[in-house]
This record gives C-alpha cells, structure tokens and sequence, in this order.
C-alpha cells in the first residue's frame, strides 16, 4: 500500500481514512504545511499523535514485552525514559519508581502545593536521604514557617564524622529550646560525651 502526492505547492496531504457507514471517523495524515505525520480525529478535529519530521529515532518504542521506551529502544521497565546527551534517566514499573541523572545534571521538584513522600513499608530505613559526596539540607528558603521532625517513635542523629562539630544545632537569630513535655519517670533528656566534653554556651548578657 502506497500513498503518495505529488503536489508541489504544499496544498494536499498523503492521507489514509477510516469510515464507518459514510463516515470518516479517523485519518492518518501527513502535513505538507507543517511537515508532521499525524493521526488525526475527524468528528473532533483533534489529533491524538503527532509526529514532527526529524524526530530522533526511538523517540517512542513498544517492545515485544509491551515495555515502553521513550529515548530508548531496550526499555528496562514498564516506563522508560531516556536521553543519553543530557544524562538522566526515569523509570517506572514492577521496580517502583526511579529518577537517575549523571554528571552535574540534578533533580528539581516544584510545586506550588504541599509535597508529601510516603512509605507503608514498616522498615527502620523505610526513607532515606542519602548524598554519597556531599551535604545533604533541609531548609524553608526565605520562608517563615518551621521545619518539624516528627516521630512516632525514636529520633535520632547519628554522625560518623570525627570530628570537633560533627553534629551541630544552630540558631542565627533564635533560640534553642529541648523539651520532653510529656516524659514520664525514667524517661530522661540525655547528653553524654564519652572520652570527650559537652559545652553548652551562651553569648547573650542577660540572666
């Protein structure tokens, strides 16, 4: 099957239609004009894929698994996303969820609404924040609004650094406040240092 114009002004388009009782109800098209290959929704006039000439190769691929590949012609799961110029990677499937990037390319996450990450597994490392090669921060920005960590059971700060400021909790322009309001007896507000000492200081000249 062959369909072909030969129309140089740009006027008609190579188009194959599909009717039912008199009427065309779907059309692959190709557009002179605009140089895009297109399926094409008649009664709607909408058109549910597009095709620019030029686009890359593997821009979309099903495998025989049903596993679909955007960027990528061996797809690893269900989903997957791939561009090897800019370095990153996302995928998604029996596997869960997976965002990869390389070199100096990074994640962003924008919202204007709250953003939750959630975890049903009931596991000590149920969410972890891991930087392999650096800092890891938590921060409101320029907002005023505090940051809580919450937990329904133990919270604890663990740090392997040896060194003098391994652990640090600062306040620039506020104070510090540890509460156990609701401890029972036995149940103290430790701070132990073995083989070193625990400093607590105060610059502030009031009493």
């Amino acid at each position: 099957l062959r369909l072909e114009t030969t129309d140089t002004s740009n006027t008609y388009d190579a188009m194959l239609g599909f009717w039912e009782n008199g009427t065309e109800k779907w059309r692959w098209q190709y557009d002179n004009s605009l140089n895009i290959f297109l399926l094409r929704n008649v009664p709607d006039t909408t058109s549910t894929i597009v095709i620019e000439d030029g686009a890359d190769g593997n821009s979309l691929y099903i495998d025989s698994a049903g596993e679909i590949g955007l960027g990528d012609s061996t797809p690893d799961d269900k989903l997957d996303v791939e561009d090897a110029n800019l370095g990153y990677n996302f995928l998604f499937g029996s596997n869960g969820v997976t965002l990869s990037t390389s070199g100096t390319a990074g994640l962003n996450f924008d919202t204007y609404g709250s953003a939750s990450v959630t975890s049903n597994q009931g596991a000590a490392n149920a969410i972890e924040l891991i930087a392999t090669a650096g800092g890891i921060d938590i921060s409101t920005g320029s907002g005023t609004a505090d940051i809580d960590i919450l937990g329904g059971a133990s919270i604890n700060l663990t740090a392997a650094e040896s060194a003098a400021d391994s652990i640090k909790i600062t306040s620039s322009a506020g104070g510090i406040d540890i509460l156990a309001t609701g401890a029972s007896a036995g149940e103290d507000i430790d701070i132990t240092a073995t083989g070193s000492s625990v400093n607590l200081s105060s610059t502030e000249g009031v009493a």
